[in-house]
């Protein structure tokens, strides 16, 4: 089912751009789909943060508290993936 809507989202999106909806709602599934076998966990990640700045865009950077505590949470998971992935790289040794 997660990979049909991704599927859907994405269809609605290449025809029509400007369509907020589609772009929140992807955001929303990016965000609370674990480890979606398309797309590797930091860039998962990063997409929730683009996905959620575009629809701000679509919708004239109107504010709301469920959006910015999306992108809150969004923009901190991208910071842990990315520690996470340094550690892996060094070892765990510290920089």
């Amino acid at each position: 089912q997660t990979r049909e809507a991704l599927e859907v989202f994405k269809q609605v999106l290449s025809r029509d751009p400007q369509d907020a909806d589609a772009e929140w709602n992807l955001a929303v599934l990016y965000l609370d789909t674990p480890n979606l076998p398309t797309l590797d966990p930091l860039a998962q990640k990063k997409a929730v943060v683009e996905r959620l700045q575009r629809y701000q865009e679509l919708t004239h950077g109107r504010r709301d508290e469920l959006l910015e505590a999306y992108l809150k949470e969004a923009r901190a998971a991208v910071e842990r993936e990315e520690r996470k992935q340094q550690r892996q790289r060094t070892g765990g040794q510290k920089p």
